[in-house]
């Protein structure tokens, strides 16, 4: 989907922006899943 919005003949090289895309929805997955985790874990005072 971000390929076709973004327009691929605004892309040079689209095999190498889908490979930059995907890595960093992937660690924004990553990223959102460790911060939920965390966020169950309340301090003690």
């Amino acid at each position: 989907m971000r390929l076709h919005r973004t327009g691929i003949e605004n892309v040079e090289h689209p095999v190498a922006w889908l490979a930059v895309v995907t890595n960093n929805l992937c660690y924004d997955y990553m990223r959102s899943e460790g911060s939920r985790r965390r966020g169950g874990e309340g301090f003690s005072t």
